[in-house]
């Protein structure tokens, strides 16, 4: 109840903006969290973010299709080019696939800078999704944030739900041996290329329904905002949230997107105190947030308990 009302509780359309981003970053963190669970280290998720963003601009801008095919089609758009990039790459292991994803991010960017027809440096504008109209009962127009808001939150609902239900699927449990031991996968007849090609893909098509939202969202887009250092953000969002589970990435995400808002006031400060705050996570908290109530447990609960324990002992005898 308290996501459905949001909107109403949050009089200032600057943190509602807030939490719309929040629901984008979820989205790619997540989706990227099924690539690294299959053992892809892929970093190039704005990548797959930035065609999902152009293709909705081209097919809205050139073709007229509605906003609902467009954000569909971005999706299957992004889905296809993993998957021919990932036919091609997926073999590259550890580091080399690292900087062949980094490197696609560069590659898509000044794509967009050197094709004309994709608006170079200049801002492409995007059209406004299409009015939702149910006849004699409602409709709804996109003319501010709380219809965004909403969108998002299905957006994001759906993505999890997903993503959830694949990693506890026998496709999930898959993708988790190989991670675990290629090899060993392998050996018992796993075609383990094949499922990587399937979680990059998977991967690359809701970053893709993420860019397609963004750039409806905002507006405009231009290829500043698809650089390396955006795709290096969503990794550090699910390491600072936790890989071991789907809610890592929600916690990594939400966390620190808002970081950045709640120090806006010192921003002499805000990247310094915003990076110490990542390393002391990176260092004490190697399994992310979500692993912090068992750290808590086994460092202070466990220990003080014990000693608890052994005072009574103590005291009985």
């Amino acid at each position: 109840m308290l996501v459905i009302a949001l909107p109403i509780m949050l009089r200032d359309p600057h943190w509602l903006h807030v939490v719309i981003m929040v629901g984008i970053a979820i989205m790619l963190a997540a989706s990227l969290r099924i690539s690294l669970i299959a053992g892809v280290f892929n970093l190039g998720q704005i990548a797959f973010y930035a065609i999902g963003a152009y293709t909705l601009a081209l097919l809205g801008n050139n073709l007229g299709l509605s906003f609902w095919l467009c954000l569909l089609i971005a999706g299957v758009v992004a889905g296809l080019i993993a998957l021919a990039i990932g036919y091609l790459t997926i073999r590259v292991r550890g580091v080399y696939f690292v900087m062949v994803s980094l490197a696609l991010v560069e590659i898509v960017r000044s794509s967009i800078i050197a094709l004309p027809f994709l608006g170079g440096y200049k801002v492409v504008v995007v059209p406004t999704p299409n009015p939702i109209i149910v006849p004699h009962l409602f409709s709804v127009e996109f003319v501010s944030k709380v219809p965004y808001y909403y969108l998002v939150l299905v957006l994001m609902a759906i993505t999890i739900f997903v993503l959830y239900r694949i990693e506890n699927s026998r496709i999930g449990a898959i993708l988790k041996s190989i991670m675990d031991s290629e090899p060993l996968a392998m050996s018992i007849g796993i075609n383990s290329v094949a499922y990587k090609v399937l979680a990059f893909c998977t991967s690359s098509f809701f970053a893709g329904i993420a860019g397609a939202f963004y750039a409806s969202y905002s507006g405009v887009i231009g290829p500043q905002g698809f650089n390396i250092w955006a795709s290096i953000i969503v990794f550090i969002m699910i390491v600072v949230g936790g890989i071991g589970s789907i809610w890592g990435p929600v916690i990594g995400a939400a966390l620190l997107t808002f970081l950045p808002e709640v120090l806006a006031d010192i921003p002499d400060y805000a990247p310094i105190i915003y990076s110490i705050f990542v390393i002391l996570v990176f260092f004490f908290i190697p399994e992310g947030l979500i692993g912090l109530p068992r750290l808590v447990k086994a460092k202070v609960l466990e220990p003080v308990s014990a000693k608890l324990i052994k005072g009574k002992r103590r005291g009985t005898l």
